[in-house]
């Protein structure tokens, strides 16, 4: 995927492996504060995330989403050192 877009942030979901050891390494090369390819990372979880928010965006007021859009955006320029 290619794609020229001003964002500053990409969400990525895998699905881990089954093996103990592969998941471990995974959580680790990804954690908070780890590099990856130069992009610091800066958030993770271990829940599919997306799927939560494309539920909640059928469900959710777009003021509701929107104000969801700002908070977490906030939050990542607290988060984000700004260069």
């Amino acid at each position: 995927m290619t794609t020229k877009s001003t964002t500053k942030c990409i969400t990525v979901v895998l699905h881990l492996p089954d093996s103990p050891a592969l998941r471990n390494q995974v959580t680790t090369d990804l954690g908070i504060g780890k590099q990856f390819h130069g992009a610091p990372v800066t958030a993770m979880s271990l829940e599919d995330e997306v799927s939560k928010i494309e539920y909640l965006e059928d469900v959710c007021s777009s003021e509701d989403m929107a104000a969801a859009s700002r908070h977490a955006a906030e939050l990542h320029e607290k988060v984000v050192p700004q260069a």
